[in-house]
């Protein structure tokens, strides 16, 4: 399974994402979205672009998959949020809650505090709608579907203009006490180095590997695949009880995590020994 991750200033560029999505036969069970919460016509409208009404209408002649489903979640910090798509289910941690609904049903949840902090995917993107950006995920099975999303995704998502920078992804691991230090030279892109950076943050995992320090001096582009899967490692080292810091991310980097305000949501140190000191202070 191959994530990528989009984030929209606006919920129209999110809605046209999606739309371009749909239309390059991404399967709706692979896309979720997450919006601040909009008024009822409006969220006609979001719901309408996946295949369903929230609040138990279907579009007719759809053809949605069964369990497609809308929730409407209170946030703590962020206030009432818009979640479509039954991939949602799995990204918020509701489990067979919401996937055991009827297709296009409405799910109303609250998340008290404690709870949202203990769901890692859920904690990362509360951020991101907190500055009021809508996000698009999409977990595709094969390597044909995540390059059509990732282009979608790159194209019109917020994010800094590419450059014509080397392709080539190099990856070095080092230990300094108990922790693994990971340097990434180049792209962590689609087909080069996204997959790289999480066969080795995953193998280190199933070692029992806890603590975690990404170098990312070196790296020169990251695209919604890429990005997709830094969430991915993240998510995973904290599910596996770790903590993953970055450190010294290039120009490239901190204006991308800046644009998206993940810059709020990754532990960033841009001094390697700050950072290896933060893990015991």
């Amino acid at each position: 399974m191959r994530t990528s991750v989009g984030v929209f200033a606006s919920r129209t560029d999110a809605e046209n994402a999606i739309r371009e999505l749909l239309a390059l036969q991404i399967p709706r069970e692979a896309i979720s979205f997450l919006t601040p919460e909009i008024g009822s016509e409006e969220r006609s409208g979001v719901a309408k672009t996946m295949g369903a009404f929230v609040g138990g209408a279907v579009a007719g002649g759809a053809g949605l998959s069964a369990g497609l489903a809308a929730a409407t979640l209170l946030v703590p910090g962020v206030g009432p949020i818009l979640a479509i798509g039954i991939g949602t289910a799995a990204l918020l941690g509701l489990g067979g809650a919401a996937a055991g609904k009827a297709a296009g049903e409405a799910i109303e949840h609250s998340l008290e505090a404690e709870e949202a902090e203990q769901r890692p995917e859920f904690a990362f993107f509360r951020r991101v709608l907190n500055e009021r950006h809508s996000v698009v995920v999409v977990r595709a099975e094969t390597q044909d579907l995540n390059q059509k999303a990732t282009r979608v995704l790159d194209r019109l998502s917020i994010r800094p203009a590419a450059e014509n920078t080397p392709t080539t992804c190099q990856i070095s691991t080092r230990n300094v006490s108990d922790i693994a230090v990971i340097t990434v030279n180049g792209r962590i892109a689609l087909g080069q180095g996204s997959d790289d950076v999480r066969g080795v943050v995953r193998d280190m995992i199933n070692s029992g590997q806890k603590k975690f320090l990404l170098d990312l001096a070196g790296v020169t582009y990251i695209d919604s695949s890429g990005l997709g899967e830094l969430v991915s490692a993240m998510t995973s080292v904290r599910k596996a009880e770790g903590i993953l810091k970055l450190t010294k991310p290039s120009s490239k980097v901190s204006e991308l995590l800046k644009m998206t305000h993940l810059d709020k949501v990754f532990d960033v140190k841009h001094d390697e020994a700050e950072a290896i000191g933060s893990f015991v202070a």
